[in-house]
């Protein structure tokens, strides 16, 4: 979401602690493993209009025919709301894990059918990761909570400043990597933030931090256990670039961009320049091979099929299909937006319309 909406809707929101509000939940949940079915269907995240007072929803996306069903979370759930700005979900075991940032909210979600398996309050989720038998939860209020997927029961641990995306790696026993932005100190140039934060999952401690550009914001990792960071800069001097945290620690420059996704050897970036004024937005595109971030001169994305304003990019696990999530121009952010379609090569091959301000998808 973008982040002015957040910092102007954080100073409403309470401060909530991390409980469970059913307690029906199947006390013995089919453990999570890492996810690898054959894609059928997709749910694209719409946010809505917080400003206008559109609560975000889900569209529903049959992968093998391009067809479309809206409000697939309220035809679920006999009419109720998603929330308030729901952010990127995760497909971790049977369940669905979705944050609602404005609502103070963690849906858990039957992946099949969206119904709602658990009601979990958390302040401000911003970011949600499966990893080792939990989940993880991001919350504007310098936390990370760890969930345990078998009796949801939490612990909450403290990060840094606002903290907003999370990724895991394999290297070094495995690890959970936590960016923190202090995006709410701008006026004195994010200075808390400018790192990652490296989580010991079993233990659950910070075993420490690695400096990065300002204001790190998504992250991912590759196959090799690398980590990947979108410094997003301060929108003035220092631009939105790419950053490559390696398996040692060690931090070196990738190209500059602003999303970011990972598939089998490949490292997807794009990038774009908006111009308000007339409502149109430049987007690039590039790949790189991971481990040795050779560029791959002859990939780039369908130049006559380019998203207008994109927002995410998720990758299909089974085709390794991308799906860059789009805002109907720079102004669109109110309006109806799309889903872009591009196969592997970068070929396009479909464009979704969905709801207002869609922001990312998730795989059943």
């Amino acid at each position: 979401m973008f982040k002015s909406i957040k910092f102007a809707a954080i100073a409403l929101l309470l401060c909530a602690g991390f409980t469970a509000c059913d307690d029906n939940d199947d006390p013995q949940p089919t453990p999570p493993t890492d996810w690898q079915e054959n894609v059928s269907g997709a749910y694209i995240i719409n946010q809505g209009n917080q400003y206008g007072g559109v609560d975000g929803s889900l569209t529903a996306l049959d992968v093998t025919n391009w067809g479309t069903t809206e409000n697939a979370f309220k035809t679920a759930n006999g009419g109720m709301s998603l929330g308030d700005s729901p952010q990127a979900a995760v497909h971790y075991g049977s369940k669905i894990y979705l944050p609602v940032f404005g609502s103070n909210k963690l849906w858990v979600l039957n992946a099949k059918t969206l119904k709602i398996e658990k009601d979990i309050t958390v302040s401000s989720p911003e970011a949600v990761y499966g990893a080792k038998g939990y989940v993880f939860v991001a919350s504007n209020d310098g936390n990370l909570t760890r969930l345990d997927t078998l009796n949801y029961t939490a612990k909450t641990i403290a990060v840094g400043p606002n903290p907003a995306s999370i990724a895991y790696s394999e290297a070094n026993g495995g690890e959970i990597f936590v960016s923190i932005s202090d995006g709410y100190n701008y006026q004195n140039g994010y200075a808390n933030g400018k790192k990652v934060a490296v989580v010991q999952p079993e233990y659950f401690t910070v075993v420490r931090n690695i400096a990065v550009g300002t204001n790190p914001g998504q992250l991912v990792s590759d196959k090799e256990g690398n980590i990947y960071v979108v410094a997003r800069g301060d929108y003035a001097t220092e631009m939105p670039h790419i950053q490559r945290i390696s398996t040692s620690g060690e931090v070196t420059e990738l190209c500059g961009g602003q999303l970011l996704a990972s598939s089998g050897s490949k490292i997807y970036v794009v990038d774009f320049t908006a111009n308000y004024k007339d409502n149109t937005c430049t987007v690039t595109s590039a790949a790189y091979t991971s481990g040795n971030n050779t560029l791959l001169t002859d990939w780039h994305l369908d130049s006559n099929n380019l998203p207008a304003m994109p927002q995410a990019i998720n990758i299909n696990p089974t085709n390794g299909d991308l799906y860059i999530s789009s805002d109907d121009g720079p102004n669109g952010y109110a309006r109806p937006g799309f889903v872009y379609i591009y196969n592997a090569n970068g070929q396009f091959k479909q464009r979704i319309s969905t709801g207002i301000h869609p922001f990312g998808v998730v795989f059943k």
